[in-house]
């Protein structure tokens, strides 16, 4: 986690932290996710994942490859 915000505070996008909850009860697990915002708007966080060690990145955004749309003539898919 320490490096993948190392590298994202390097491109010059705000990182911010906040503690893990547990999705049952809501109380924080003691571990933290972070997110960012990238240069196309799109939001990224990493999360701890199920299994100890394992980590979760999720996007949730625009497409940056088709710019928000599609083309069922596009080929390069």
């Amino acid at each position: 986690m320490t490096d993948l915000r190392r590298r994202w505070s390097a491109r010059e996008w705000k990182v911010t932290t906040e503690p893990e909850r547990d999705p049952v009860t809501g109380e924080a697990t003691g571990l933290h996710v972070i997110h960012t915002t990238d240069d196309h708007g799109v939001t990224l966080s990493l999360s701890p994942g199920r299994r100890t060690g394992e980590g979760l990145i999720v996007a949730d955004g625009g497409c940056v490859r088709h710019d928000g749309y599609w083309d069922p003539d596009d080929r390069n898919l």
